[in-house]
């Protein structure tokens, strides 16, 4: 609630402000597709809406977050929770995403031509 009340991340949506190429009625252009099996808009505003798909965002499914439900909280939080400890698990959580990440795409790119040769590795010129 304290994300909505306070109007964070507009631009979570296309149809945020500023509007996506200036379209304030891109809402009604995007259709539910068909297979999807989530029940509410990605696009929509609602606090229901964004409730339902914040839960899915890199700060609601990675650990090493702090919650906090206002800025007293907030505060208390901050006295009492060590940053460098945080900090710490978040860039060996980073790491390990990044070889997961690493290693999907490489999945990924020999799954793209099964006869076409790939490099084992990649140098920038």
């Amino acid at each position: 609630k304290f994300y909505h009340s306070h109007r964070f991340g507009p631009d979570r949506a296309y149809t945020g402000s500023p509007y996506y190429c200036n379209n304030q009625n891109l809402s009604s252009l995007l259709h539910k597709h068909p297979s999807t099996s989530h029940h509410l808009s990605p696009e929509g505003s609602s606090l229901e809406e964004e409730q339902y798909w914040l839960q899915f965002s890199d700060f609601y499914t990675l650990p090493h977050i702090t919650y906090f439900d206002d800025l007293e909280d907030l505060g208390r939080k901050i006295a009492r929770n060590d940053p460098l400890i945080i900090r710490k698990g978040m860039i060996s959580e980073n790491k390990k995403r990044l070889v997961d990440f690493k290693e999907q795409m490489c999945n990924a790119l020999l799954g793209v031509e099964a006869n076409r040769q790939t490099p084992s590795e990649y140098r920038n010129p």
